[in-house]
């Protein structure tokens, strides 16, 4: 077997694998930041009443 064709799939599947930890990472912190940013609107529409 060709050692350059297995690197290269080898390599292509692991910078797949870590763009996807990368993508579900950042998603988990926009929810956070999404989350966290309703809770303060709910406190802030809270004492305005």
């Amino acid at each position: 077997m060709n050692t350059e064709i297995f690197n290269a799939a080898v390599l292509s599947f692991t910078l797949i694998l870590v763009g996807l930890g990368v993508g579900f990472l950042l998603l988990n912190i926009q929810k956070k930041i999404e989350g966290a940013d309703t809770k303060m609107r709910i406190q802030g529409n809270k004492d305005k009443a």
